[in-house]
């Protein structure tokens, strides 16, 4: 997991670390991790995969699947990847040799009212409250979101234009969970994104009332620790 790399070469984010750490030890290495590579079978990947039970309605089939995606990565690079200059590898064959089925589409996709926008705002406790407006009208992410900085905000151009440059994600970091400024999701996702008069306006109160005005300061904080925004605040 530590030296994986995506198809462009480049190491994968933490965040993907972490997640493949998560698939090995709660999914993987309870069937599997009592075995060598090179003594996994066909047929025991096949009692792996049994083991990922799935509920009448679909629940499981999801994740079932991203493990596998996981395990699908492993199981060829360990059979054809070169240990030395003798070309040996870990393992002499893939044993993952099926297929797992793409699950259905099952959601349903609602979108939200400038009115249930706003709605919801209303309901966030004011200093987060501005940060439902560039989800639910600018297509925000969430990250993208609290990754907001002062300097990412013009109100004086024309019109006024708000910069996504980075994200803020939460990593595991001695074992606990911890939020940081990171890339975001797709180079592409940085972007330059045009804000409407009455947006720009809440903007601007929301910056003359919650935020610092150095041009890194953070447009959303927790109220304890003042930092990036994570689950543990």
């Amino acid at each position: 997991v530590e030296n994986r790399r995506k198809g462009d070469n480049k190491p994968i984010r933490q965040t993907t670390k972490d997640k493949y750490a998560q698939y090995l030890r709660d999914y993987l290495n309870p069937v599997l991790g009592y075995l060598p590579m090179n003594a996994i079978k066909p047929a025991n990947i096949r009692e792996w995969y049994d083991s990922m039970k799935v509920t009448k309605d679909g629940r499981g089939e999801s994740i079932r699947r991203h493990v596998f995606e996981l395990l699908d990565a492993i199981m060829p690079e360990a059979a054809t990847k070169p240990l030395d200059d003798q070309g040996s590898t870990l393992i002499k064959v893939n044993p993952a040799q099926f297929k797992v089925p793409r699950p259905a589409t099952k959601h349903v996709y609602v979108i939200a009212t400038r009115e249930q926008v706003q709605a919801l705002a209303d309901a966030m406790p004011p200093n987060l409250a501005l940060g439902v407006l560039p989800a639910g009208t600018l297509g925000l992410r969430q990250g993208e979101v609290l990754g907001l900085q002062h300097r990412d905000i013009e109100l004086d151009a024309s019109p006024a234009l708000l910069h996504v440059r980075r994200s803020a994600k939460e990593v595991s970091e001695n074992g606990h969970k911890v939020s940081i400024l990171g890339e975001t999701k797709t180079p592409s996702s940085k972007r330059d994104i045009e804000v409407s008069a009455p947006l720009a306006g809440k903007i601007r109160e929301h910056l003359a009332t919650y935020v610092d005005k150095k041009p890194t300061a953070l447009l959303f904080t927790g109220v304890r620790t003042r930092g990036t925004i994570g689950d543990y605040d």
